[in-house]
């Protein structure tokens, strides 16, 4: 029993250790000669809970079905977290007392193997995506100042030219410069994205960062009459790349204030809470709203001009949002009506708070 690779117990309905192999009281830290006749309770290690292994060992011994837990989670007396493939078996003891036979394999590189491999074909779906938008970028708005300077550097050189056209000429040749910079710089801050993840992460309380973001808008807010609600008693701060998080508050508010009502004053209202395993964020607005059913997969691409009154919005503020949730291991999603305001969700993972 102790030359095999599996973990081997068993024990009786109090949770006593009635046999171990060395590899199980391995994981305790001891021998199995001092695990023998020890309650779980006592000797298992703490970050485990003691009363889910009795319960469910129990529950097993009065049903007399084998139970098979694919991916249990185990914290051995290190610290070190690992995931095992446990088969538990009612068994009978000497004088007819029942116990629980278990037996575990170790699958936590297994497990860590299959979550890189996932991670790289997530990647490798981002890339593709990415290049999609690379290359709309180019064909479209990247193309379109460069034609215009090919044209008027053609029309310059008509020597007929006076000094009206050529001035006029100049006046559009400055602008499609301008416009040629600022997709450039788009671009440039794009491909800076893949790079900030591995930042420094810190605690951030939302409540100091929203704040921080106002201060840094507080001409907009004046101007157009922002007023911004927030609730984050249920969770109040994230363990998380502040610049990043900084960046999604600041380009949803800016995003809820870009497409306010005409004659309307902006809301908007942002909350958090936990959720199982997650942190979720909402912001929502009175905007202009959209119709999803015409626009859904398009709201957080790059240069697409389908919102109302925005036709010289080119989305960047929506499309960065989306691609540092996805960074974070994140989800957003978006409800909206027409005239009826829009809510985004952020859903982020709390283990990422841990890392």
């Amino acid at each position: 029993m102790d030359s095999i690779p599996q973990s081997i117990s068993v024990r009786n309905f109090d949770g006593e250790f009635v046999f171990v192999n060395k590899r199980l009281a391995g994981l305790y830290g001891t021998t199995p000669e001092k695990l023998i006749g020890q309650s779980i309770r006592s000797v298992i290690p703490k970050e485990n809970s003691e009363e889910e292994f009795v319960n469910r060992d129990r529950e097993i011994i009065r049903t007399g079905e084998i139970k098979i837990l694919p991916d249990l989670l185990f914290t051995d007396s290190t610290g070190n977290k690992r995931i095992f493939h446990i088969t538990k078996v009612p068994y009978t003891l000497a004088g007819n007392e029942k116990a629980i036979l278990g037996i575990g394999t170790e699958i936590t590189h297994q497990k860590q193997a299959e979550a890189e491999r996932m991670k790289m074909m997530a990647d490798i779906v981002q890339r593709n995506k990415d290049l999609e938008q690379f290359s709309y970028i180019v064909s479209h708005s990247l193309r379109a100042p460069i034609a215009n300077i090919l044209g008027i550097a053609d029309l310059v050189k008509n020597e007929n030219l006076g000094d009206d056209e050529l001035s006029f000429l100049f006046n559009g040749l400055t602008e499609s410069v301008i416009k040629l910079d600022d997709v450039v710089m788009d671009l440039n801050e794009i491909t800076q994205l893949s790079h900030t993840i591995s930042e420094f992460k810190e605690e951030v309380n939302f409540s100091d960062l929203l704040t921080d973001v106002k201060s840094g808008i507080g001409n907009l807010i004046s101007t157009y009459d922002v007023c911004i609600n927030a609730d984050f008693v249920e969770a109040p701060s994230f363990h998380i790349v502040h610049k990043y998080m900084h960046s999604i508050f600041h380009n949803l508010i800016t995003n809820s204030i870009k497409n306010k009502k005409t004659g309307s004053a902006v809301v908007c209202n942002i909350r958090s809470k936990k959720n199982n395993n997650c942190l979720e964020l909402f912001f929502k607005d009175n905007g202009t709203g959209l119709d999803l059913t015409k626009t859904g997969d398009q709201v957080f691409d790059l240069y697409k001009r389908y919102h109302l009154g925005t036709a010289g919005n080119k989305r960047m503020g929506l499309f960065m949002v989306k691609a540092q949730v996805e960074d974070l291991g994140g989800q957003i999603s978006v409800t909206s009506e027409v005239n009826n305001g829009t809510e985004f969700k952020i859903i982020l993972p709390l283990l990422d708070a841990a890392a």
